[in-house]
């Protein structure tokens, strides 16, 4: 099982010289929330789509946590997603250097305006000691009204 490590931030706005690296809408909902979760995604670029089931448990830190994913049918997606709302974002990826990435979400349906960018690294070291840009607003890490999870209860309304 791999471990994710990542940290969040809100974004005011996204600069205009930013070089994306790719560009897709993520619909994106829960079978299950919690500590653990699973959920499903449809993922669409260009003219294509993928579809995942994903199982995520959070760890003892806001930092970490073990995931698994797995690429499903479409007939699958569906099957599993027959009556949520999905959150729907789109995803837009940046290269910042040193081999890290920054996935942009520009959230479409959940009521008010949201942006926020997500980084992955490869340690917790890694994460502790990452400087944020100037354009990256205040850290999300951890905090459950922002979470994907929570955006999609109120999108279905359920309490988080």
């Amino acid at each position: 099982m791999a471990v994710e490590i990542e940290r969040k931030f809100l974004l005011s706005f996204i600069p205009d010289n930013l070089k994306i690296q790719e560009r897709k809408t993520i619909y994106q909902s829960y079978l299950a929330t919690g500590k653990e979760e699973v959920r499903i995604r449809r993922v669409e670029w260009e003219d294509k789509s993928k579809f995942y089931m994903t199982y995520k448990n959070r760890l003892n830190n806001k930092q970490g946590r073990e995931e698994i994913e797995i690429e499903i049918t479409e007939n699958t997606y569906h099957q599993l997603n027959n009556k949520s709302v999905p959150v729907i974002k789109d995803r837009l990826v940046i290269e910042l250097g040193n081999g890290l990435y920054a996935e942009v979400d520009i959230f479409k349906n959940i009521g008010f305006e949201l942006k926020t960018v997500e980084v992955e690294f490869k340690s917790y070291e890694e994460a502790e000691g990452f400087v944020p840009p100037d354009w990256f607003g205040r850290e999300l890490t951890g905090t459950k009204e922002y979470n994907n999870q929570s955006l999609w209860m109120k999108v279905n309304g359920r309490d988080s």
